[in-house]
This record gives structure tokens, sequence and C-alpha cells, in this order.
């Protein structure tokens, strides 16, 4: 029988239906409907819980240990002549060293992690809370500082948990022409798998160790052994010789992983520059300050692309640098759709001072001939216009509004729900306040039970010399 034929026959003897099998080895259906007609096979971890499944050993479950096997099983290859065998023992090194290289290979919830924080970050930054400098960093440290604890977690509970299964674990490799088989044997249980090199997923070659995936099952062999030919070993594999970790080669890993961090970063620092020149900006208190200077990212795209680039030069060259092409492509986006939002409100920006000459005839007032000011038209059904003004003469504007009698400095007379919440509370604590009737020609009355009237509300804020100005219609 064959490997296939064995797990159906198992299966059927403890009355499991593939999907409770696939359940229980936390594989799919499809992978147990595929292990059973023989088209893959299973891994060394599925293996193992296979047999434990079916309460037999691993020869009878490959049929080597069971009385009607008809044929031999298809992990016992053809004979031809070994070209290296290498015995290594599990240590906790070993297996530590191992499941970092997996930690690093599986970096999805990290991604997410990190894409989440930039999020928060920009909300915290677009909502304007107050010392959002010291904020961002803090969140930051939070969460980078929570992926490195769940790691550490992670590893240690992994290694934990393979000497639990494996206590005294021994690993035998002999590497032939075109296969490798491998023979691992613990206190607990033995078993033996032949692995193609067609099937291997990927190579590691750091310093310690050659670590040889497939499948979910990891290969190890212990670097600086004696007569071991590593050169045969990696041309056999099809991955780089051992002068992979040459001084010229551990520099473009070292500039890749640098410019990876650097590319992951540079939302970060492209934020916090849009923040420093909304802050600085004639108007950062104006409420679309920020989106006018979102282009910014733009300049910060070279980063990641840069990251993207070079990734995918050096993947071509077996350099192991998925993580530059997905995260510097990740970022590239998220800096082109961010970047996009001075476009998207370019009709919120506007900065034509012959505004104020219009305001200035309508409610009948000789506001100071320069300035800087900021509008936003049609900003809903509601509003015809809000504006922002700073005049360059701030003591000059100071004594215009509070000479004129119209302005109260308090704002009690106007309805609580007469004007839009969101301007109300941008105007909180101003110092002076107006709200003039177009319609009526009057000034800080609220008509009761008439047809819709133009106001224009202002506001005058003393100590930042803003004069904020609202046209709409109620």
């Amino acid at each position: 029988m064959t490997i296939g034929e064995m797990i159906f026959k198992y299966r059927k003897q403890a009355g499991l239906s593939q999907e409770e099998l696939a359940y229980k080895v936390n594989v799919t259906r499809q992978s147990v409907s595929l292990w059973e007609t023989d088209q893959t096979m299973p891994s060394m971890e599925s293996m193992m819980m296979l047999s434990e499944i079916f309460g037999v050993s691993l020869d009878e479950l490959c049929g080597t240990g069971s009385k009607d096997v008809e044929t031999a099983p298809p992990c016992a290859p053809e004979k031809s002549e070994c070209l290296v065998c290498v015995q290594t023992k599990y240590t906790v090194d070993l297996v530590k060293h191992t499941n970092i290289i997996a930690a690093r290979k599986s970096f999805a919830i990290d991604i997410i992690a990190i894409l989440l924080s930039i999020f928060f970050c920009l909300v915290i930054i677009l909502s304007d809370i107050d010392n959002v400098y010291f904020v961002v960093p803090i969140f930051i440290i939070v969460i980078l500082s929570a992926i490195i604890v769940r790691l550490i977690i992670s590893i240690k509970k992994r290694t934990a948990e393979f000497f639990a299964l494996y206590p005294n674990c021994i690993g035998k490799i002999q590497m032939f022409q075109d296969r490798c088989e491998l023979d691992i044997i613990s206190d607990n249980s033995s078993s033996k798998a032949t692995i193609r090199y067609s099937d291997v997923k990927e190579v590691v070659n750091d310093e310690k160790y050659v670590l040889i995936y497939f499948d979910r099952t990891v290969i190890p062999i212990e670097k600086n052994l004696p007569d071991i030919n590593y050169d045969l070993i990696l041309k056999l594999l099809g991955a780089p010789s051992v002068d992979a970790d040459t001084s010229k080669k551990r520099a473009i890993k070292v500039l890749l992983s640098t410019i990876f961090v650097i590319s992951l970063l540079s939302i970060f620092m492209a934020l916090m520059t849009v923040w420093i020149c909304t802050e600085n900006a004639p108007l950062p208190d104006y409420p679309f300050s920020m989106p006018e200077y979102m282009w910014i990212l733009y300049l910060f795209i070279p980063l990641p692309l840069a990251s993207a680039i070079l990734g995918t030069i050096f993947y071509a060259k077996k350099y192991k640098c998925k993580k530059n092409i997905i995260g510097g492509s990740i970022m590239c986006v998220l800096l082109l759709l961010f970047g996009s939002f001075t476009f998207i409100f370019k009709e919120y920006n506007l900065h034509d001072f012959g505004y104020v000459r219009e305001l200035e005839q309508t409610i009948s007032i000789d506001f100071p001939d320069s300035g800087y000011i900021s509008q936003t038209k049609n900003f809903d059904s509601a509003t015809n216009s809000f504006a922002m003004i700073k005049f360059d003469d701030a003591k000059a504007t100071y004594n215009i509004v509070a000479a004129d009698g119209r302005f109260s400095t308090d704002a009690d007379f106007i309805p609580s729900n007469f004007i839009n919440l969101f301007f109300a509370n941008i105007t909180s604590d101003y110092d002076f306040f107006m709200l003039y009737d177009v319609t009526s020609n009057k000034t800080n009355v609220i008509p009761n039970n008439s047809p819709p009237h133009r106001f224009i509300f202002i506001a005058y804020h003393v100590d930042d010399n803003i004069l904020f100005v609202l046209d709409f219609v109620k």
C-alpha cells in the first residue's frame, strides 16, 4: 500500500471524515484528499500528528510496519550513491534559531499592527490633540514593544512544544543526486521522509546553519562540521555557495534590512513633517490646513520605492528580501493615497483676500488692508462659505472689533443648535462674536418663524489674531 492508501485505511478505521481529520491535523479537507490519492505527501509534522491520531507508529503509517503491506512505500527511495551524510542533534539553540527564522518569514500580523498604528497616528494628528508629538512616539513604541514581546513568547512556546513532543531528537540527513532522505529519532518516536530537491521551498544559509524549508518541515544542517562539503550541499539544493556570507554580501543584507526599516518609517516621518508644516502655517487651526500640506508625502516616496526596487533586483539574485518588495510597495501605496488628500481637498482651500473686501461691504466695516485668508465654499448644503483670516496688523484689527458695538463678548444670544456644531466648537474659546442677518439687516437677533435668512457669523480670537467668518442660510 502507498502512504495515501494507509491514511485512507486508518481514517476509515477511526471513523473519521476527511473534514474531521483535516481539523485534527490543522490542514484543509483538500489536503487530506490529495494525500489519500497520493497527489501530495504529508509533511513530517503532519505525519507525526496522523500517527498519534490513528494510534499507530510512523513505520506502520508508511507501510513498513504493517503485515498487509503489498508494496514498499514511496518514502523508500531507489538505491543510489549517497553524496553527503550529516547527523544533527536538535539542541535548544538550534530549535530556537529555526523558530526565529520562521518568525521573520511570517510577519503578516506585524504588518497589520504597523498599518493600524499608522492609521491611529493619522487620526490623532488630524484630530489636533494637544501635545500630539508626545502621544505619537509613545504609541509607536508601545506597538513595536508588543510585536517584540509577541515574537519572544511565540518562539519560546514553539521551542518548548518541540522538545515536549520530541525529547533528545536527532536528525540524520542523506543527500543523493535528486533527493535527500531524513531520519528523525527521538525518545518518543522515529520517522523517515524522502524529499525531492524540486519540492524544497527555501534554503536559508546563515552563520550557524543551513536550513532547508520543505512545506512546514525544516531540515537543519549545522555549519563548520568536519569533512562536510557545504558547497556540494548548497549546489544540490540550488542555493548560493558557502561564500554567500562574504563582506560584500553581508553589506548588501544590511543595506536591504536598513532600507526596509526606513521604508516602514517613511510614512511616520512624512506625517510628522506635514504636522510640523501645519503647525507653522499662518492659520494652523484652519480645519483643512493639514490636507493642504499632504502633498509633502510624495517627497518621501523614493524611500519605500528604493526598498521595493532593490528588493526586486536582489531577490532575482537569490537574496531573501521579499519583505523589501512587499513592505516598500505597501508604503508607496499609502504615501500616494494620503498625499492625494491635497488634490482631493483642493477646492476647500482658497486664499483670495478679495473676499475680505466683499465682507466689509456686506456688514459695513473696515478691516486692515492686508493679511492671510483660508476659505472654503459650499461646505455643506446650508453653508455658503467659511473662512479664517489673520490680518497683518493685529492691533488695528483688535481696535476695529472692540470699537464696533455690534460685537459681543458673550455668544449666549445664539442658540446652541443654531450654528453647525463643527463651527461652534472651533469658536468656543473666541473673544468677540457677531451674528449679522443679511436678509433683514439686523445684528445678534434670531428671527422667529420666518422664511430662510442669510446669516454671517463672525468671531474674533484676540491672542491668535484670527477672525472666523461663517456665511450660512437658516
